[in-house]
């Protein structure tokens, strides 16, 4: 239980006006947040009413340019302050009493040029906060995601406010703050960008809170206890006059001055010469100025910043006449107001929308939209008012789009093909070359959040439909039970003409019988979505569908989902069972979606680069394919970090378990069809960042990178470089665990492919128990040598201990060559099993296994046990240049000669010759546990057994044909989170290695769990 909090506003005017003091009693959790009005030079002094001292756990986030204030220990996320434009008033503090009698101010990232939603928390000495940590080298102030609030559960949560009623935050603008980099300031600075100093101890959060230091005192204001100066209400001298407020004909407006169109120009107020009207420019009535505005000639004027020349004038078929005004980015444009739009927002608006809609069709013309406007039904281009170029506001925030229409029946997630063309708020169909820009637009109806339905909704903010060359810019969209952004083609699930049996476009494809060059096939190409700010929806923040090169640049995405729900919630993502060619996701920050960050469900051509996800919280980068092929993927230079703090303990749905967390996901072909795919693929994972990795409830899933592939033929390169991972603990920092079986002809795979696992950073503080560091594993093939692994120029730490099954990297397959050079492997703790693992899976070729170049580091004093390579019989080793705590290791130099003739399947010697680990490595010990043959009919009669029913359970699952998006739900619970628990009791001999093996199997359906409900977006 949080105690209350006094909150002390002192406001000082200066030497003419007197300090004033103010005090508020506040009940964190109450669900009625204290609101009052900011100023300039205001001490915001925040007590424990029980202790006296500053309150721990506060949490600080910006939304827009108002700062939400709540307190952690009550286990909400509603704001329980509000201080309105605070980041519009200078020399403002938060000091809070100490335990050692200073007062001392709070500390975070929020100072004012960030334009992220973002947070700081107070901490005592000797606490620490992981995702602080994780946060304060992160190069890019504007991407401090919220910790503790901010996010809520959504629109339609009962435990944070609804997204409809929350400004949001603004997107990041081009040119990110730095943190941490003193040095580079001058060029920071010459670049347009900001600097945002933190102090060297990234565990208390140290970045002070700041205002503008660029704005002017204000006089100073009079506020008491319980008030909010409503618009409509006389604002007294002391108080500063708000937009809507309207000014004394005394008041003069100075030659620096420019006057903005919405407002009115009294007989007092001089204007320019450059700026006179022209006769056919009228003013409105309704229109005010503001006393203290003034337009610096370097600032970019927006229509509603000066008076815009009439180009011509016109009249609509009904009599009425309107303007047309020149916008130096839009062109010709529309005022939407002199149709009689209410900026109010208290009378629908959609009349007057569509008015102006007809006759920017008729100019060939924008329509620019101001104020906040609600619009009883859905706004549409399309093909009657196909001359409309653009629509266009005043800014995110500034301009508001807003609607309630309810949705009827329920999206049909089995198949995703439903049309929701009718419940989107902003409707462009069937037209190119259309622009949506500076504008918000929301969804207020409560239909947000259904217990146990993911997929429910059929609403989406905006929808694109069989457009192309749209650009979505600078627009924020909320509350949508779907997407905030739909793009997707509806032309697609129609029958194609050229076809037979009156198949559609898609169906075709699926079938083979055309494919992406077929030029009739529905595409919408070379759409954009840009500088844009998606939060607080249900689905998704946008959602993409058969697309061809899209591009998502520099958009932030979230809080996406909802907090009761594993199932969904994601930044981006494209939708299961669409075609999509060339994806872009660049620049964008992903920000505590309740499922993932930046996704893929289907799609080729694929590049995901310089992108931040933080706090995601399941996955921070997911990319893989369902029903169309995938061979062509690149996931470059992005930042994962994730929140350990930020977890599901359990879902709506009781029937699932979202435990489990990867920084990078890619696999292929996840539902083992047959995909009509290429010969060759190319997977690289590159140059990433991936922080904060922690084991929550020992779940198996969690990885730092994890690639599979399940394309029965395809002969890839895989190549995993340069990437950073580091963390708590993880049950595998890089796994690479691949199935090649083809479940529908029942037949062996290929195998291995080339796998590059080169010059990446490890850094761990734990292994779980059964698990290890890197693995590399191919789970099927058809016992022909192909392909070869490199495990090169890596640096892999593990700080504490390692309970792993090994100590550094085991590998399992057909591969022709294995490689494991030049790698550092610091492994502190007990350390008793092997460092490098080769199990060979072929017939009867033996593949090669070279270790050289190695530094092994460790606690041990003595000399390295001479089992730390470790392979079954049927591979060949060479080792030499290898070093244990800087000594040189023995060389090992040792071939296999295959046996005449294979035994019998199902006998002892079946089982040695697939499993018994060759002991002419060091003595007759593995790990330190003696080795004894009466362990092979135990082998054959029980583990492999093991092995062959876990193979057919899968099996069964996944072979059927072509199953429906949903056939996974019939799945089910599947508790698989103590799968690895227990570590064998006999380390590194035969039955380890046989669990080991089995255990990648188990990995499999537990994948197929965790993926229960992702299929469906």
């Amino acid at each position: 239980m949080s105690n209350q909090i006094i909150l002390t506003v002192t406001r000082s005017g200066g030497s003419a006006v007197a300090e004033q003091n103010t005090r508020f009693n506040i009940e964190p959790g109450s669900g009625q947040a204290l609101t009052i009005p900011a100023a300039d030079h205001t001490d915001y002094r925040f007590t424990d009413a029980a202790t006296g001292l500053a309150p721990e756990g506060l949490a600080f986030n910006r939304v827009g340019d108002h700062l939400y204030i709540h307190d952690k220990a009550s286990g909400k996320s509603q704001p329980d302050i509000i201080i309105e434009n605070y980041y519009n008033h200078a020399g403002n503090k938060m000091p809070g009493l100490q335990a050692d009698g200073v007062l001392s101010p709070y500390y975070g990232e929020i100072s004012s040029p960030i334009t992220a939603e973002q947070v700081t928390v107070h901490q005592t000495a000797g606490t620490t906060n992981k995702m602080a940590i994780a946060l304060s080298s992160l190069a890019g102030a504007g991407l401090l995601g919220a910790l503790a609030g901010g996010g809520g559960g959504g629109g339609g949560s009962s435990e944070s406010p609804p997204a409809a009623t929350i400004p949001a935050p603004q997107p990041i603008a081009a040119g990110h703050a730095i943190l941490n980099n003193p040095a580079s300031s001058a060029h920071t600075a010459a670049q347009g960008k900001t600097i945002v100093s933190a102090t060297p101890n990234p565990s208390t959060n140290t970045t002070p809170l700041a205002a503008r230091p660029s704005e002017t005192a204000k006089p100073s204001e009079t506020v008491k206890p319980s008030e909010t100066v409503k618009p409509s209400e006389t604002v007294k001298p002391s108080e500063t006059v708000k937009p809507s407020e309207t000014v004394k004909p005394s008041e003069t407006v100075k030659p620096s001055e420019t006057v903005k169109p919405s407002e009115t120009v009294k007989p007092s107020e001089t204007v320019k010469p450059s700026e006179t009207a022209k006769p056919s420019e009228t003013v409105k009535p309704s229109e005010t100025v503001k006393p203290s505005e003034t337009v610096k000639p370097s600032e970019t004027v927006k229509p509603s910043e000066t008076v815009k020349p009439v180009i011509s004038d016109g009249q609509t078929g009904g009599g009425h006449d309107y303007h047309v005004y020149q916008h130096p980015k839009y062109g010709k444009y529309i005022d939407a107001a002199e149709f009689g739009t209410d900026p109010s927002g208290r009378s629908d608006s959609l009349p007057a929308i569509n008015a102006a809609l007809a006759a920017a069709h008729k100019e060939n013309a924008a329509v620019y939209l101001s104020g906040n406007l609600y619009i009883s039904n859905q706004m549409v281009l399309n093909k009657a008012n196909s001359g409309v170029t653009a629509l266009f506001g005043n800014g995110m925030g500034n301009t508001t789009i807003s609607f309630d229409k309810a949705q009827t029946g329920v999206f049909n997630s089995d198949t995703n093909e439903d049309d929701v063309r009718a419940f989107a708020g902003i409707l462009i169909d069937g037209q190119s070359n259309k622009t949506i820009a500076d504008l918000s637009v929301k969804y207020t109806h409560p239909d947000f959040y259904r217990s146990g339905q993911s997929y429910f909704g059929k609403v989406n903010g905006i929808v694109v439909n069989d457009a192309d060359n749209t650009l979505i810019s600078k627009v924020e969209v909320s509350g949508a039970n779907r997407a905030g952004v739909f793009f997707t083609s509806t032309h697609t699930l129609q029958p194609d003409p050229q076809g037979s049996q009156g198949r559609t476009y898609k169906a075709r494809l699926i079938r083979g019988e055309v494919d992406e060059t077929y030029e009739n096939l529905p595409l919408g190409e070379n759409n954009r979505i840009i500088d844009s700010n998606l939060h607080h929806n249900r689905v998704a923040g946008v959602l993409l569908a058969y697309q061809k090169n899209f591009i998502a640049d520099n958009n932030v995405m979230s809080w996406n989902g909802h907090e009761k729900d594993g199932g969904t919630g994601y930044g981006i993502a494209s939708m299961a069972g669409s075609y999509n060619y060339g994806i872009t996701f660049r620049n964008n920050t992903t920000d505590h979606n309740y499922r993932k960050g930046l996704d893929v469900h289907d799609g080729d051509n694929i590049v995901i680069e310089n992108n931040v996800s933080i706090g995601d919280r399941l996955y921070g980068i997911g990319v893989y394919n369902r029903q169309f092929t995938m061979d062509t993927v690149k996931v470059h230079n992005n930042t994962v970090i994730a929140d350990p703090e930020f977890r599901l303990a359990q879902d709506d749905n009781p029937g699932l378990r979202y435990f489990g967390y990867s920084g990078i996901q890619l696999q292929t072909n996840t539902m083992f069809r047959d995909l009509h795919s290429g010969e060759a693929g190319h997977f690289e994972i590159s140059r990433n960042t991936i922080k904060n990795l922690d084991v929550y409830r020992n779940a198996i899933q969690t990885y730092g990178i994890e690639f599979r592939n399940h394309e029965p033929n395809m002969h890839y390169t895989l190549d995993i470089a340069g990437n950073t991972i580091e963390g708590a603990s993880v049950k595998y920092a890089i796994a690479v665990i691949n199935n090649t079986k083809s479940k529908i002809l029942d037949t062996a795979g290929q195998g291995s492919g080339t796998i590059n696992v080169t010059d990446n950073t490890i850094d761990i503080g734990s292994i779980g128990r059964g698990t290890l560091p890197v693995f590399i594993n191919e789970e099927s093939n058809n016992g022909k040598l192909r392909g070869e692994v490199t495990f090169s120029g890596n640096n892999i730490t593990i700080r504490e201990h390692s309970d792993g099954t090994i100590e550094g990297v085991q590998m399992v397959g057909n591969a022709e060559t294995y490689r494991v050079t030049d790698n550092t492997f610091e492994i502190r703790g007990t350390m008793d099993k092997p460092v490098v693992s080769l199990l060979g899976r072929t017939d009867s070729e033996a593949p090669e296994l070279i270790v050289s170049g190695n530094n092994i580091t460790t606690d041990l004093t003595g000399n390295l046990y001479r089992s730390w390579i470790e392979r079954n019989a049927t591979v060949d080793v060479y080792a030499d240049n290898n070093t244990h705590n800087g000594k040189e290791l023995a060389e090992v130099h040792h071939t296999v000669t295959p046996p005449a003739s294979e035994p019998a399947p199902g006998t002892v010697e079946a089982a040695k010759t697939a499993y018994v680990l060759d002991l002419g490595i060091g003595s007759n010990t593995i790990s330190g546990n003696d080795t004894h043959e009466t362990a092979y009919p135990r082998i054959a009669a029980a583990q492999t057994a093991t092995v062959s029913e876990n193979t057919a359970k899968l099996s069964g699952q996944l072979s059927d044909g072509l199953p429906a998006l949903n056939d996974l739900l019939a799945v089910n619970d599947l508790d698989l989170s103590n799968v690895l628990g227990a570590g064998s009791s006999t380390a590194g001999t035969i039955g380890a290695t046989v669990a080991e093996y089995t255990r990648s199997l188990d990995i499999n359906e537990e994948q197929w769990q965790n993926e229960v409900s992702a299929h469906i977006i």
